[in-house]
């Protein structure tokens, strides 16, 4: 039997519906890691997982061959562009 890729969830969705939707949704994490459903579907809603419970996310992620890491746990700022050199100047000259 084929494991099946990792999918992520759109851009802009929560840290933690990001990792739910990557162990397989509420059911199959909070099996994973031995928790109510009720308690993964608080996380959704709220949008992030207590820090308590990642090591646990993380060791049934290596389980099952997901591919989880840090930076799916929490949203990161998005790297601006720099300005081109230019541009820079001429604002700077007003």
């Amino acid at each position: 039997m084929e494991k099946e890729a990792n999918v992520k969830p759109t851009v802009g969705s929560n840290p933690a519906a990001r990792v739910i939707g990557m162990m397989g949704g509420l059911t199959k994490l909070a099996r994973a890691i031995d928790a109510p459903v009720t308690t993964v579907q608080a996380w959704k809603t709220r949008g992030e997982i207590p820090q308590r419970y990642w090591g646990g996310i993380f060791e049934a992620a290596k389980a099952t061959s997901i591919d989880l890491k840090i930076e799916d746990f929490v949203d990161l700022p998005e790297a601006e562009e720099p300005a081109e050199q230019g541009e820079t100047e001429r604002d700077a000259r007003g």
